[in-house]
């Protein structure tokens, strides 16, 4: 197999990792609580967080679309970790790895730290990190 299509498959394997995190920690947050998802948690977070005139901008551009543009935005940003993780796994073993669970802190500080937020809204970003691992 050549090396750039090895790269491509090693791509698509951090994709198909970042479904599965994305998607179980969804579910999982269905039974935890909906504001536990880990992309729910890391764009309320990014609201939260960026000055002012950001929020401004954004509703400017995108009017009553900002939070999917913002929610977009995430899955564009999360894509290419994705993949980046992907080939690093690769390449460079365990490295990948480290990186998903690195993402996978950010997003469950995200979570924990939520108004009205318990420490249970950890499982769906642990239990969905551990799978895509």
């Amino acid at each position: 197999m050549t090396r750039r299509r090895e790269t491509v498959l090693a791509a698509l394997v951090g994709l198909l990792s970042a479904i599965v995190v994305v998607s179980l920690g969804d579910l999982i947050a269905q039974l935890v609580d909906a504001g536990s998802s880990p992309l729910f948690a890391v764009g309320a977070w990014v609201i939260d967080i960026v000055p002012p005139w950001v929020k401004d901008v954004a509703i400017a551009l995108f009017g009553t679309g900002d939070k999917i543009a913002l929610l977009v935005c995430l899955g564009i940003l999360v894509a290419l970790l994705a993949v980046v993780a992907g080939i690093l796994e690769y390449r460079r073993a365990p490295w990948g790895v480290v990186l998903l669970v690195a993402v996978g802190f950010v997003a469950g500080g995200a979570a924990v730290t939520r108004a009205g937020a318990n420490v249970n809204w950890l499982l769906p970003t642990a239990i969905g990190v551990a799978a895509g691992a």
